[in-house]
This record gives structure tokens, sequence and C-alpha cells, in this order.
């Protein structure tokens, strides 16, 4: 059965950091047609919205651990920002995972 993983990101640069963890994940052909960006309902006040998450459906199994891989490797690569990662699972008898990273 596959895991819905949602992936959100908190940084000066939100969208763009987002949407570079999209490229990177893609890149991992195993898990790079499950993903999927979400995105957030525009407020009345808002000009516009931008992604918000990336979701992708990935087995328990070997996609699981290919994720971990793409996620263990993005912060690997010596770039200089902060960012906060959430990863949550739509199976309650995983943890929220929050991976912090400063960079600088």
């Amino acid at each position: 059965m596959a895991a819905l993983v949602s992936l959100t990101i908190e940084s000066d640069h939100s969208s763009r950091d987002l949407e570079m963890m999209e490229d990177w994940i893609r890149g991992f052909p195993e898990i790079a047609g499950s993903v999927e960006r979400t995105r957030r309902t525009i407020a009345p006040s808002e000009m516009g919205a931008l992604g918000d998450a990336l979701v992708l459906a990935v087995s328990s199994g070997g996609a699981m651990g290919v994720l971990r891989t793409a996620l263990k490797s993005y912060f690997d690569r010596p770039i200089r920002s902060k960012i906060s990662m959430t990863v949550t699972t739509n199976d309650a008898d995983r943890p929220t995972v929050v991976i912090d990273s400063d960079r600088e």
C-alpha cells in the first residue's frame, strides 16, 4: 500500500526552495512520477498563490528508501540557506519529521 508523503518548506525563499526540491526529487527515476505540487487557495486580498507542498505517493519499501536518499542528498549539498522542511504522511503510525538546516 502506498503512503502519501507531504513535504513543506519554510525559508526566506519558500517557493523557490520548494521548486528546487521538486526538481531534485524528479532526478530520482524511481519516485519522479509520484511527485505532485499542491497549491493553497488564494485569499481575496492576495494576487496569487504559489505551491505550498509536494505530495508523493510512495510504497513503504523501495520508493520510501529512495525518498530518504533524495532528502539526505539534498540537504548534504553545499547551499547557503536556512530551510525547515516538514515531512508528514497519512500513516498515523509514522511520526511527523522536521528537518532544520542552517547551512551558512
